[in-house]
């Protein structure tokens, strides 16, 4: 009996590899509702935003997360950039920004919890552990990706944005080169811009064909 896969992605987005003969597979697109933006967003943090005419934005997860020195070194490497940082940083909020305040860093803002679709869409580049759903927003957003995975998973996810154009990944990362480079790269949208507004467009369009599932559940 052919097997039946439920795919919840964008099909650009999706592996051709993943893809055999004998299964037939079906891939819905999220609901739009999934990508609103968060309301009652707070006050310094939009003041923060408007203070700078370019962000990046850190987060690695609500689940699986990076360690304190991870966001440290985020901290140290982007306070010399001219631009404005937001990173949701969970359980490290304190020491973190005790670190802000006694080095003097004004470019960083760093909260335990950041409105990740409203920050989505005022971001110039995201960077982020590579989970499917932070990449889907993203993408839906139009915002390039640098992956710093932490699981298997991940990493093929940030593979596959490498390939198609419209992200970094650290795992391939060249040995010439750095992630301050890769940042900038992206920065300067040396991306497929093309291909990330097709995904884009294709998540926003909304035309999941249920057809197939239902043929194949009514014959077998």
């Amino acid at each position: 009996m052919t097997e039946f896969t439920l795919i919840f992605s964008s099909e650009k987005f999706q592996p051709v590899s993943s893809f055999y003969e004998n299964r037939k597979y079906l891939i819905i697109k999220p609901e739009k509702s999934v990508f609103k933006i968060e309301e009652n967003i707070d006050d310094k943090l939009i003041k923060f935003i408007e203070s700078y005419k370019k962000i990046i934005y850190i987060s690695s997860g609500s689940f699986v997360t990076q360690s304190y020195y991870y966001y440290k070194n985020f901290v140290n490497a982007l306070s010399k950039f001219n631009i404005g940082v937001v990173m949701a940083v969970g359980k490290f909020s304190e020491p973190l920004n005790n670190y802000i305040r006694e080095n003097k860093i004004n470019n960083i803002y760093i909260s335990s919890f950041i409105p990740q679709k409203f920050i989505l869409s005022k971001t110039d580049v995201f960077i982020t552990s590579g989970g499917h759903n932070s990449i889907l927003e993203a993408i839906y957003y139009k915002v390039p990706m640098l992956i710093t995975p932490i699981s298997s998973e991940q990493r093929m996810n940030g593979l596959l944005l490498e390939e198609l154009g419209i992200g970094e990944t650290t795992y391939s990362l060249n040995k010439n080169a750095s992630i301050s480079s890769q940042i900038n790269k992206l920065l300067r949208k040396q991306l497929n811009v093309n291909k990330l507004n097709e995904i884009s467009n294709d998540l926003r369009n909304q035309n999941n064909n249920f057809k197939s599932m239902w043929d194949y559940i009514y014959d077998n």
